[in-house]
């Protein structure tokens, strides 16, 4: 395996923001300010590593099934207590 064949650790905001993120660059820079994502600026560039935008994405995911299963819980519940 060479060098170019590895994945890259850091991405820049565009980089992030179009091929991990799928989201607009503006939205990265956002998550970014609101502390939701991290992070680092070197030589007045920012950069975001691997590794946080996989948590971000593990984050936004989690958070999307549990608001999804939010709602259905409640009902099931309400209609256990229905019958009781």
């Amino acid at each position: 395996m060479q060098v170019q064949d590895l994945p890259p650790l850091v991405h820049t905001v565009a980089e992030a923001a179009k091929y991990r993120l799928k989201m607009a660059k503006s939205t990265v820079y956002e998550h970014i300010n609101a502390g939701t994502l991290e992070a680092t600026r070197i030589g007045g560039r920012t950069y975001i590593t691997e590794r946080a935008c996989k948590e971000f994405v593990e984050r936004h995911e989690k958070a999307t099934r549990q608001a999804h299963c939010s709602p259905l819980s409640a009902v099931l519940n309400d209609m256990q207590s229905k019958a009781a």
